[in-house]
């Protein structure tokens, strides 16, 4: 299947491709439909550099992490 990320329910992420590492753009009814995904602790397999992960404010004034600059969502 490839390599993806998911979270600690085993869930897979994904990233919005308009956003980029210093702004959420999803907002409003988008982010009730696809909510932020935030994690103090990243915990990550050897294929991940912990580096790569970073937390933003998104425009709800809440984290978010990113992955490679694009903020992270759940479905």
């Amino acid at each position: 299947m490839g390599k993806y990320l998911i979270d600690q329910k085993g869930m897979t992420l994904y990233y919005f491709t308009k956003s980029d590492s210093s702004v959420s753009n999803c907002k409003g009814q988008g982010s009730e439909i696809w909510p932020p995904f935030h994690a103090d602790n990243i915990i990550s397999s050897k294929w991940l550099d912990k580096k790569e992960f970073k937390t933003i404010i998104g425009v709800d004034g809440q984290k978010q992490t990113t992955y490679k600059g694009h903020p992270l969502i759940t479905l």
